[in-house]
């Protein structure tokens, strides 16, 4: 019966994950119901005046793990099962009470410190590649996951999105900086799979990557580094993927790209307003270097200097992120010992030193090249 409801669906129903979601929430409504089978639980709930008494416990249930608007997402999907198979909900909707949708995660952009971490760390290179994807266009992952070799055109430095493929259901084009472009490149080159998805599934090259399948890699690349720390909510993680959608924004506010553009490229609604703005080539190509420069993870290409005054600053470079290093690892040790100790205000004081100091590293980062940071991270988890 879920089979056929699923099938019944758009073909994006099982591409975003939804059947995943599905499947937990009617889990949980079996345990709380009693029941043995989804069959079993419809048929209880067909002409039940007490489906309420039911509902209520699950949606209190997953209001103590989740948030508000994933309560109602969940929520959301039970009842579109249940009405498919002709369970009316008219008189029990109304007894439920569901949790208002109030902002309760305490978001934070990462750094480039920090993301440069991540990518290092990472023992796929799909999943290397895939974040930094996100970080430099702005994509959803979704629509990351959803893209395939072809949407991307290297000689006019630009990703070009399918309405199918996108959240909004409107086509797009993203400017390609030159750091993802060849991050790309070596990426396709050295790939033995051969699909035409960008990042195909390890199962079926056919299919896409599952985000489930990223997600779980990615906690497990926080874990590693001790960057999984909850937000203040103690619900979400501080660092989920979703903020490298917010980093792409971020780093081109503070550079000044034209505002419309930004929201242009991130696939939001425009409005009457991005109807009117029409840049010339030459605006977008003076944007499209703004935007390069912000969005630079691992140093910019710049003209090679004297071999005696680059070596020594490798070596001044070398030394002080080190010693950065050892720093960070000691103030991490404090904060997950103030999270234990469910201390906020300790908790703040040192994510505010954090943010001073990776703002340190990230500049002196740019000195060194990819592989001296791998190992430097290295040095720094074993003096720790």
């Amino acid at each position: 019966m879920v089979r056929q409801f699923i099938s019944f669906k758009r073909r994006d129903y099982v591409e975003r994950g939804r059947h995943y979601a599905l499947g937990k929430i009617l889990s949980l409504t079996l345990k709380h119901a009693g029941a043995g089978s989804v069959e079993e639980l419809l048929n209880r709930f067909r002409g039940s005046n007490d489906i309420h008494l039911v509902l209520q416990p699950v949606i209190n249930a997953l209001s103590e793990q989740h948030t508000p608007k994933y309560v109602h997402f969940l929520i959301g999907l039970l009842k579109d099962f249940l009405e498919f198979y002709d369970v009316e909900l008219g008189k029990a909707w109304k007894k439920i009470e569901l949790p208002k949708k109030a902002a309760v995660r305490v978001d934070r952009c990462p750094s480039i410190a920090e993301i440069q971490k991540i990518i290092l760390n990472s023992h796929s290179e799909r999943v290397r590649v895939l974040i930094q994807l996100l970080c430099q266009t702005g994509l959803r992952l979704g629509e990351a996951l959803r893209l395939k070799v072809g949407n991307i055109d290297f000689a006019n430095k630009v990703i070009r999105l399918s309405a199918a493929a996108t959240k909004s259901g409107e086509s797009r084009e993203i400017p390609l900086c030159v750091e993802l472009a060849e991050t790309l490149r070596g990426y396709l080159e050295k790939r033995r799979v051969k699909s035409d998805w960008l990042f195909p599934s390890h199962l079926d090259p056919k299919k896409p990557m599952s985000r489930f399948r990223f997600y779980k890699t990615y906690y497990e690349i926080l874990r590693r580094l001790h960057l999984d720390g909850r937000d203040p909510s103690d619900i979400g993680f501080q660092l989920r993927p979703h903020n490298f959608r917010k980093f792409f924004k971020t780093q081109l506010e503070r550079s000044g790209v034209n505002r419309l553009l930004i929201e242009r490229w991130s696939g939001r609604d425009v409005g009457v307003q991005g109807l009117y703005y029409l840049p010339t080539g030459t605006d977008l190509r003076r944007e499209f270097e703004k935007a390069e420069k912000a969005l630079t993870i691992f140093g910019k290409t710049e003209a090679p200097k004297p071999e005696l005054d680059s070596r020594y600053e490798r070596l001044l470079a070398r030394n002080q992120l080190i010693t950065l290093k050892l720093i960070e690892n000691q103030l991490i040790h404090e904060k997950i010992f103030a999270v234990k100790q469910h201390d906020r205000v300790k908790i703040a004081e040192i994510e505010q030193k954090l943010a001073n100091l990776r703002e340190r590293m990230a500049e002196i980062t740019n000195l060194l090249p990819r592989e001296e940071l791998a190992s430097l991270d290295r040095l720094a988890d074993e003096l720790s």
